[in-house]
């Protein structure tokens, strides 16, 4: 086979597998690559690890240049899912010349909007290659689509405790990650070089494709999110006494509640948001974002248990990772996936249970086998939840990368609002395991999303029955 026929025809099979679909797992591993170092900055301006995308602080600061510039990317990138392969090597090339320290910690909004930039089209380009495997191959799909959250976590876990221990080589890393990931994306953009029609958007009810309404809807209903997490932030104490009708003083008496208000009603619209792209699609956002409130504090709990103990905390991350990938891959992710939750949450129960309701014990004491069980199975549970849920929306004929953004806007206001059960007689407690001491909160959500994965494939099998019945014969 000539070179010239390989590029003529992405789609000829190799061994069974067709080089399209070769590239495009590869394109989607460098992506994740890339969202493993912006899930870990520690100078890249402030991006918040985890789950929170430039554009926001966890206090719902807002920087509205930086936030704007990456609005407008994430709705371009959705419109234009065919070159997700190009959309990585974009943003590989950010992600690297930011690592690189060529702009300079001088030009810290420079910094900031071009951080914003890489983080959208990273996530959104991973979720549109998810996309696009979703129709030939709906394990590996969830396997890019779990990536994409799992990768986050890992990046988590990279950094570490900082607070106890700075890394030191954290930009070594962060370069070379970088490097690898732009290298594996740049392959994936070769081979695909006249884009992936796979990820193309599916066709509407009347077979037309392009702008129609089907096609419009999810990034509509991404940029109602964006725009309303923005809005929200706006609610200064002021405002948000005089909607509440008590007085400046009494709020700023207790600080956080504003903070789970603002979280509240953050999710609210964003809810509101997310259903302009239809009922699927909301059930999937929320179902991811669940998952990914419930996995922070129990993270948090993990990495400061292992901070101490050398590589257990990555091994941890990556054994997670793997586990969760795996279960992914199988036809029964959505099983695996709730089940999964189950015992993240027995767990959780149990590590708080068992502390005598200070889990900030095993951080204390650094107990590496309760931190490591704790870390991999928070980690497992999120990317099997994500993953799940990438190829039920794509049966649907909906857009996977769409949820993408909505879930990171419904996560950052979850954080926000579960920030009210954090407090110890009515205030929050000065320590940064402060989450981690109401680990019951994270176990109660876990529970919600194992809930969630049950009744979104229950409600597949039904809708597919359905179909089928009234299918002819």
């Amino acid at each position: 086979m000539g070179d010239s026929t390989v590029l003529d025809d992405p789609g000829q099979a190799v061994e069974g597998v067709t080089v399209r679909q070769s590239a495009a797992v590869l394109g989607g591993v460098g992506g994740c690559l890339l969202l493993v170092v912006w899930a870990s900055p520690g100078y890249l301006g402030p991006v918040s690890p985890y789950v929170q995308g430039p554009w926001t602080s966890g206090a719902g600061e807002v920087d509205l240049a930086a936030w704007s510039v990456t609005a407008l990317v994430t709705g371009a990138a959705l419109w234009v899912p065919r070159w997700w392969p190009h959309l990585l090597v974009m943003a590989g090339a950010l992600t690297v010349m930011l690592c690189s320290d060529v702009v300079g910690a001088a030009h810290t909004r420079v910094v900031t909007t071009l951080s914003g930039a890489a983080f959208a089209l990273s996530l959104v380009a991973v979720l549109q290659c998810a996309q696009g495997l979703a129709r030939s191959r709906p394990g590996w799909a969830a396997v890019v689509a779990g990536s994409a959250i799992g990768a986050r976590l890992l990046g988590a876990a990279l950094t570490g405790a900082t607070w106890l221990v700075l890394p030191g080589n954290l930009r070594a890393w962060h370069l070379s990650l970088a490097l690898l990931g732009l290298g594996m994306v740049l392959a994936a953009a070769w081979w695909l070089r006249s884009g992936d029609p796979s990820a193309a958007d599916p066709p509407a009810g009347d077979g037309t494709r392009g702008r129609s309404w089907p096609r419009a809807r999810p990034v509509i209903a991404v940029m109602l999110a964006l725009a309303a997490a923005v809005a929200v932030s706006y609610l200064t104490g002021r405002r948000l006494a005089g909607l509440l009708g008590v007085s400046v003083e009494s709020l700023a008496r207790h600080p956080a509640a504003q903070t789970a208000v603002v979280g509240a009603v953050t999710v609210a619209v964003a809810v509101v948001a997310a259903a302009v792209a239809g009922l699927w699609m909301l059930g999937g956002a929320l179902t991811a974002a669940t998952v990914q409130v419930a996995v922070a504090a129990p993270l948090l709990l993990a990495v400061a248990a292992l901070a101490l103990q050398g590589p257990a905390r990555l091994l941890g991350a990556l054994a997670g990772l793997a586990l969760g990938l795996l279960a992914a891959a199988t036809r029964w992710r959505m099983a695996l996936a709730g089940g999964l939750a189950v015992a993240a949450a027995v767990v959780v129960f149990i590590a708080y249970g068992a502390t005598g309701g200070h889990p900030e014990k095993l951080a204390a004491q650094q107990s590496v086998i309760p931190g490591s069980i704790i870390m991999v199975l928070v980690v497992a549970t999120a990317t099997c939840v994500v993953g799940a849920t990438a190829p039920q929306l794509s049966r649907r004929g909906l857009l996977p990368a769409a949820s993408g953004p909505l879930a990171a806007v419904l996560a950052v206001g979850g954080l926000q609002t579960v920030n009210i059960t954090y407090l110890h007689d009515g205030l929050t407690e000065s320590s940064y395991l402060s989450p981690a001491t109401h680990l019951t909160s994270s176990a109660v959500l876990f529970l919600v999303a194992g809930a969630a994965v049950g009744v979104f494939g229950f409600a597949q099998q039904m809708a597919s029955t359905r179909g089928e019945r009234r299918s002819p014969s």
